[in-house]
């Protein structure tokens, strides 16, 4: 199971809030929970409203808080849900199709990043900034 997993997408399409609401509103009638699934976020600390030891999906479009939906049984729930909805905004097939990469090549783009970003990295003198 994963413990944490944020993936940040930024979509240009002012449908996506209801499409979001839209497609969790549907999960949770699929799932046919016997109490409230989706809850708003707006103007609330993700903190406050997740309790303890749930898994959940949380999806923002902006800067004033989104949805959350609690997932009650993570062996139905589909790992690429958001994935897939970001697709459907996208008008992309293969966006919700996760891809495995080598961990190798993932390091050396980290490397790269980091030499290209060095000139312009300001933590570095912070106290224990240098990388």
């Amino acid at each position: 199971h994963r413990h944490t997993y944020i993936e940040c997408v930024p979509v240009e399409n002012e449908d996506a809030e209801i499409c979001f609401w839209n497609e969790l509103d549907k999960a949770e009638n699929e799932f046919k929970t016997s109490s409230k699934r989706v809850i708003s976020t707006k103007g609330k600390s993700l903190q406050s409203v997740i309790p303890e030891h749930f898994a959940y999906f949380h999806v923002e479009c902006g800067l004033d808080g989104g949805y959350l939906h609690l997932i009650e049984d993570e062996e139905r729930w589909n790992p690429n849900f958001g994935r897939e909805i970001v697709g459907g905004l996208l008008e992309s097939d293969n966006f919700g199709r996760m891809k495995r990469s080598n961990a190798n090549k993932e390091v050396l783009k980290m490397k790269d990043f980091l030499d290209a970003f060095q000139p312009h990295d300001w933590t570095v003198a912070l106290d224990g900034g240098a990388y």
